[in-house]
């Protein structure tokens, strides 16, 4: 198996996926290869966090009353306004935290 392919299988499925080779070898390239390493890592916890808010928002939306069916064609609406939400929740913890920091220097 390439290296860099146990590397992927590595990160996705686990080391108990592997052979003991194979996952020598994918770690050997991970060290060689550190920034394309991390590039791949990155890539694949984006991806399950991705997930994870699916299912959350899915579950919200069946728990609204509303048809699981239907949710694959609001996914991308309810993802969108789920997203300007959390901006706006960081917005007010930040200026509230700004307020507080101006408050304590009086």
């Amino acid at each position: 198996m390439n290296a860099e392919r146990a590397y992927r299988k590595h990160v996705e499925e686990g080391p108990d996926s592997l052979s003991l080779e194979d996952n020598l070898a994918a770690l050997e390239w991970r060290d060689s290869h550190p920034a394309e390493a991390l590039r791949i890592r990155s890539r694949h916890e984006a991806e399950q966090r991705e997930e994870q808010e699916r299912q959350n928002l899915a579950a919200l939306w069946a728990m609204d009353g509303n048809d699981p069916k239907e949710f694959g064609k609001h996914y991308s609406k309810l993802r969108e306004e789920h997203q300007e939400s959390k901006l706006r929740e960081l917005d007010r913890g930040a200026r509230d935290d700004s307020l507080r920091r101006m408050m304590r220097s009086f």
